[in-house]
């Protein structure tokens, strides 16, 4: 249950519970989405959400490469993942050229 919320939380940007529900238990820092594979940060990559990737920086770098290196079911990097389209409810937030 509490994993399901964590992954809420990481698509909404929720990032005060994310933080806590971390503190309470850091081994729910390597679940992943069971349909793509993904971890929690490869996630926080695919819904934009900069304010919980950025936690990745506190953490110390034998994580930092345990968490980011892996690829997802489908093969793809945190690079790939990056490159894909953002999803649409995040697009039409944003309007212009800056789209």
């Amino acid at each position: 249950m509490a994993d399901l919320q964590l992954l809420a939380a990481v698509e909404n940007g929720d990032r005060e519970f994310f933080i806590a529900t971390i503190i309470d238990n850091p081994g729910l820092l390597l679940i992943r989405e069971a349909a793509s594979g993904r971890n929690l940060f490869q996630l926080a990559v695919q819904f934009r959400t900069e304010n919980i990737f950025n936690l990745i920086y506190g953490l110390d770098n034998d994580t930092r490469v345990e968490l980011l290196r892996p690829p997802d079911n489908a093969g793809n990097n945190i690079l790939h993942i990056a490159a894909q389209l953002s999803p649409s409810n995040h697009l039409s937030k944003i309007s212009g050229s800056a789209l």
